[in-house]
């Protein structure tokens, strides 16, 4: 009975934990695009973080604003 306790717990703080991660990439993220007119990084676009290893498309964006030309990254599109 006391092993059933401790992985019950266990279970429980898992299932917490990956609430609060999964809470966290649902929520939306700036990040700035390319702005056509003057090739600097600083166009703010609202974005959520996805977790995936396959597929998507490469695209230019940044995480701050920069005078530089954005950088390439992956993109995918979460359903």
């Amino acid at each position: 009975m006391r092993k059933a306790k401790i992985i019950l717990t266990a279970i429980f703080i898992l299932g917490i934990i990956s609430g609060a991660v999964a809470f966290k990439l649902r929520t939306a993220h700036t990040f700035y695009k390319l702005n056509q007119n003057n090739g600097q990084c600083n166009v703010p676009v609202q974005l959520f973080y996805t977790l995936t290893f396959t597929g998507g498309f490469l695209t230019q964006l940044d995480v701050s604003p920069t005078t530089d030309p954005c950088p390439v990254i992956r993109l995918t599109v979460s359903l």
